[in-house]
């Protein structure tokens, strides 16, 4: 997936499991899926706060911000769908200033309630496991995924407390960008590439399923 004049982009490609008919992955850009402005209420709440200031982006800052083109099986796509609306909340926070960190603040909190919470849950209930059982608990990216969302974790519990941290919204983009460039970039390659293929199938069903009840639909 790569980011083009602002929006992010990614592709499927077929899996093992695909051809033998497991899956029928396609290739689209994310722009094909539904409009964010049919969220539900409590995600409309968040995107308000991060639509309407987005300052022209210069073609370095775009390069900076984005992911290395990937393809990507159609069983992990929900979850790269969702690391696309993180990326355009880790740059808002980056440069988040005095002035809007109030209301980039309170969008953090939505985000993290309607869509952040969610997503980690399913990566450490079944994406992670699914990847241990060939790896080991201990394998560096998988040690690493779960510290950086522990570092997470503790930053939105800062947010919470109702102080306004210009640095630390600041901070926290960067976190965020980093550790979603780390799965896509490292991660999910490496798990496309070790689970068989009926376990990568399974895996996707259940992601699809919990992609299907986002508003608009993740699957």
């Amino acid at each position: 997936m790569t980011v083009v004049d602002g929006s992010l982009h990614y592709c499927t490609r077929s899996t093992p499991g695909a051809r033998r008919g497991l899956s029928s992955p396609r290739s689209r850009p994310l722009a094909s899926r539904p409009s964010t402005t049919a969220r539900s209420s409590s995600g409309r709440r968040w995107m308000k706060g991060l639509v309407g200031r987005r300052p022209k982006r210069t073609i370095g800052e775009l390069t900076a911000s984005t992911i290395e083109a990937v393809q990507r099986s159609n069983e992990l796509a929900v979850l790269s769908r969702e690391h696309h609306i993180a990326l355009e909340l880790a740059l808002r926070l980056q440069r988040t200033t005095d002035a809007d960190a109030k209301s980039i603040t309170r969008a953090t909190l939505d985000f993290w309630r309607t869509e952040g919470r969610e997503h980690f849950r399913l990566e450490e209930e079944l994406l992670l496991p699914a990847f241990t059982r060939h790896v080991g608990a201990g394998d560096a990216d998988v040690v690493r995924v779960l510290i950086e969302h522990v570092d997470i974790r503790r930053r939105i519990a800062d947010l919470e407390t109702g102080r306004i941290d210009v640095a630390a919204l600041n901070a926290l983009g960067e976190t965020l960008r980093d550790h979603v460039r780390h799965e896509e970039r490292t991660l999910f390659g490496r798990i496309e590439e070790t689970l068989k293929p009926e376990e990568l199938a399974a895996l996707g069903t259940t992601l699809h399923a919990a992609g299907a009840k986002q508003q608009p639909p993740r699957a």
